[in-house]
């Protein structure tokens, strides 16, 4: 069973699929295996996809101040040679390092038609009075 939900949970996530440049775009439709990865890239110099690596690289840490650093915008490049790459997401700072490319590009969040297919949930509504 487990052996199965393993399986399922990486094919879900592409983890087994080959880097071919002319693979479809067949995953969640917010990730980059989906819609949002078929965007182009425009207006960002060499340099700046390089921040965008060195800030999702720094949001994955799990040392909070290395994490802080990209939100009040004090990093440095240099941060990133305190980050213990064994205890980060690989993942997670591919999909950090695309968001601040987004971010960068001025599209940010980069989900048009999926935000607009979300409910909106009203938290007030029902609340027992106390």
């Amino acid at each position: 069973m487990t052996d199965k939900l393993s399986h399922a949970i990486a094919d879900v996530c592409h983890l087994y699929v080959h880097a071919r440049r002319d693979r479809p775009y067949t995953g969640q439709p917010h990730t980059d295996f989906g819609e949002r990865g078929k965007t182009l890239v425009t207006g960002l110099t060499m340099r700046d996809i390089s921040d965008c690596i060195a800030m999702g690289l720094l949001e994955s840490s799990s040392n909070p101040a290395l994490h802080d650093t990209v939100h009040h915008g004090t990093w440095e490049y240099n941060d990133i040679y305190a980050i213990d790459l064994a205890d980060i997401d690989p993942g997670a700072a591919i999909q950090n390092a695309l968001c601040n490319v987004e971010k960068m590009m001025g599209i940010y969040p980069n989900l048009p038609d999926i935000v607009s297919t979300i409910p909106i949930i009203d938290l007030d509504e029902d609340e027992p009075e106390r």
